[in-house]
């Protein structure tokens, strides 16, 4: 070994290059061959893959715009609708108060107006039956003042004196003679009472007593 020189050496390199390219040569390009289609196919492969791919994240980002923007509208049409439907609760709401409140200005209205009328109404019956209460009055003093002047100017048993004290009676109580008068009284049995000169309750529709009394002494003189 350590005679052979350098050219030896060379030479017989080369020989082992011829006898391993004798050997495998054919093996080695055909695996050379089929490397580079595998990367050539490869290569395409992941150039359809990357193509593939851009197409889905076109085809998907159209349709996700799509479907927010169909969302968006949905949304804003929602809201569109809420608010009108909102407008028009309130107008509702407003319409019903309006018409509320005008039915209690009305009903108010009508009842100061037929409370002023039962009032005045009231007032104008209750003086009328007081006149009517006075005038009776004066009738009946008018009425006893000529009967006691006819028993002054007659020469009365004492006989007819009761009879006619008794008719007088009769009429002051409204029993006999007077239908007016008590009915005029079953009138005005609902009125207010009053309080008399001695603090005593009397009825507007009482009669005197102390002309009552006045006339009883005036017959009692002429018996």
């Amino acid at each position: 070994m350590d005679g052979i020189n350098q050219a030896e050496m060379r030479e017989r390199l080369g020989n082992l290059e011829k006898i391993r390219d004798i050997i495998i040569g054919s093996k080695l390009r055909e695996y050379d061959t089929r490397f580079t289609k595998i990367e050539s196919d490869l290569s395409m492969w992941q150039q359809e893959i990357r193509d593939r791919v851009e197409q889905i994240k076109t085809t998907l980002s159209k349709e996700i715009a799509a479907g927010v923007d169909s969302l968006e509208k949905k949304i804003s049409n929602l809201s569109l609708t809420a608010a009108e439907e909102r407008n028009e609760i309130q107008e509702r709401v407003e319409l019903l108060n309006k018409k509320f409140s005008k039915s209690i200005e009305v009903l108010d209205e009508t009842v100061y107006k037929q409370s002023t009328s039962l009032k005045k109404a009231v007032s104008e019956t209750k003086e009328q039956h007081q006149q009517d209460v006075i005038n009776l009055r004066k009738q009946i003093l008018a009425e006893l003042e000529t009967k006691f002047a006819q028993l002054k100017d007659a020469k009365a048993s004492k006989a007819d004196l009761g009879d006619m004290l008794l008719e007088l009676g009769l009429r002051l109580k409204g029993t006999e003679l007077v239908p007016a008068l008590k009915e005029a009284s079953d009138g005005w049995s609902g009125l207010p009472q009053t309080k008399g000169h001695n603090g005593t309750v009397t009825s507007e529709t009482a009669t005197n007593d102390d002309d009552h009394l006045q006339l009883i002494k005036q017959t009692q003189t002429l018996e």
